[in-house]
C-alpha cells in the first residue's frame, strides 16, 4: 500500500519513555521549554532525539546542517543558569520538571557549553533567539514521561489521513485564523493534491489566543472547504517572529507529518509583499537557500506571490494573472488587520470572510463570537 512521505532521517522519532533513574540533579522548565520537548518527543522534529549540544549548534548555526550532513536550519537549544549548568558533568542525568514540580523528561546530559557571541549575526538581528550572554545550555538526549501533544502528534495525523486514502499532501505553517490570501493559496493546492494540512502555531497574533484563531480558522474550512480535506493542527510551540531560518524549519516539521508541497506567503518571512511581485529581500532569500533542502527533504516547495483582491478584476489574484494598475489594488497587511480588531472595526471582506469578522469582533469585545 502507498504510504505517505517518509520522516525526515527515514523514522519518525519517539522519545516517550518511562525511566527508573533518580537524577541527584533536577531543574525546573518553562512552558515554552514543555512545549519543545513535546515537539521532540512526538518526532515532529525529527531526527533530533534531544536538545542540540555546542558542535550541532555550531553546524546548525554556521553551516544550516546537522553534523551527519543533514540539512538543518535552527537551533534546537535548552538554557540552563550558569550557576547550576556548572555543576553537571557529561552523562550525568537530569530532571526536567514543571513549575509545579511535575515531572516532564529525563535529560541525558551530553553536554554543557555557552553560547558563542559570533553566531549572533548568523541568525540575524530580527530573529527571536539570541540568548542572553549568561546563558549557558545542556545538550543530550531525552525521556519524556508523558504525551504533550496528544491527539495531534505526526503520528496520529498521518494514520488520519492515510485511512482517507490520501497519498500526496500539502502543509503550511500560518499564525492567523485563515484569512482571504491563505484561503487562495490552499484552494490552488486542492486542486492537485489528496489534503492539506495547516500547523497553527501559537505567537498571539492580533492579540487572539491559539485556541480563538483555531476555532475561527475552522469556521472557515467548514463553510469554504469540502470536508475532510484539510486539517488543523493547534502547534503550540515555535520560534516567534518573522525569518528565514523559522520558514525553512517549517518544512521540516510539515515532512515530518507527511506532507510533500510546503506552502510560503511573503508574511512567513515577516514581509507582506507588494502587489507586483513575489516579496521583498527576506522573501528571495528563503527562495535562495530552499534548494539546499529540497532533495534531502523530498519536498516541493511553493513561493505564492502575493495575493490581493482586484475590484477590476472582482476577486483574489496575484500580479501574475491581474492586468489592472495599483488604484485597484486591495492591499492590506496583517499588522493593520490586528489593529482593525482590536479597535472593534469590521475588516474589509476581501481579506476577511464576514462569519470570521463577526467571530473575532465578538471575541474581542468580551462575547463568545457565537455571532458568526
Amino acid at each position: 500500500m502507498a504510504e505517505l512521505l517518509p520522516p525526515y532521517g527515514g523514522t519518525l522519532v519517539s522519545l516517550y519513555d518511562d525511566w527508573e533513574e533518580e537524577p541527584a540533579h533536577v531543574m525546573p522548565v518553562g512552558e515554552n521549554t514543555i512545549q519543545i520537548i513535546g515537539a521532540l518527543a512526538s518526532g515532529a522534529l525529527s531526527p533530533l532525539k534531544g536538545f542540540m549540544d555546542r558542535e550541532t549548534c555550531r553546524s546548525v548555526v554556521e553551516e544550516m546542517r546537522l553534523p551527519g550532513g543533514l540539512p538543518f536550519p535552527y537551533p534546537i537549544l535548552l538554557p540552563a543558569p550558569p550557576f547550576f549548568a556548572r555543576r553537571l558533568r557529561p552523562g550525568e542525568p537530569v530532571g526536567l520538571q514543571d513549575t509545579q514540580g511535575n515531572p516532564v523528561a529525563l535529560l541525558q546530559v551530553d553536554d554543557v557549553f555557552a553560547f558563542d557571541g559570533r553566531w549572533d549575526p548568523l541568525l540575524g538581528s530580527e530573529d527571536i533567539f539570541l540568548p542572553a550572554p549568561s546563558h549557558m545550555f545542556l545538550g543530550g538526549t531525552l525521556k519524556v514521561a508523558r504525551r504533550l501533544w496528544a491527539g495531534d502528534e505526526p503520528a496520529s495525523m498521518r494514520e488520519l489521513f492515510l485511512r482517507r486514502g490520501a497519498r500526496k499532501l500539502a502543509g503550511k505553517a500560518l499564525r492567523d485564523p485563515l484569512f482571504r490570501d491563505t484561503e487562495y493559496l490552499l484552494r490552488l493546492v486542492l486542486e492537485e493534491e489528496d489534503g492539506v494540512l495547516l500547523l497553527l502555531y501559537d505567537d498571539d497574533s492580533f492579540g487572539l489566543p491559539n485556541r480563538v484563531r483555531a476555532e475561527g480558522m475552522r469556521r472557515v474550512l467548514q463553510s469554504y472547504f469540502p470536508p475532510r480535506r484539510v486539517e488543523v493542527v493547534g502547534k503550540p510551540w515555535w520560534p516567534l517572529g518573522g525569518h528565514v531560518r523559522k520558514a525553512l524549519l517549517s518544512a521540516v516539521v510539515l515532512k515530518n507529518y507527511g506532507c510533500q508541497r510546503i506552502l510560503y506567503l511573503p508574511d512567513d518571512v515577516g514581509e507582506d509583499g507588494v502587489p507586483g511581485g513575489k516579496g521583498g529581500k527576506a522573501y528571495r532569500l528563503l527562495e535562495s537557500w530552499l534548494p539546499h533542502f529540497t532533495r534531502p527533504l523530498e519536498v516541493d516547495p511553493f513561493l505564492s506571490w502575493q495575493v490581493y483582491f482586484c475590484d477590476g478584476c472582482g476577486q483574489l489574484t496575484t500580479s501574475r494573472t491581474c492586468p489592472h494598475g495599483p488604484l485597484e489594488k486591495v492591499m492590506m497587511n496583517r499588522e493593520r488587520l490586528g489593529r482593525l480588531l482590536q479597535a472593534g472595526v469590521t475588516p474589509p471582506p476581501q481579506y476577511v470572510r464576514p462569519e470570521l469578522a463577526r467571530y473575532l469582533l465578538g471575541w474581542t469585545r468580551g462575547g463568545t463570537g457565537k455571532g458568526g
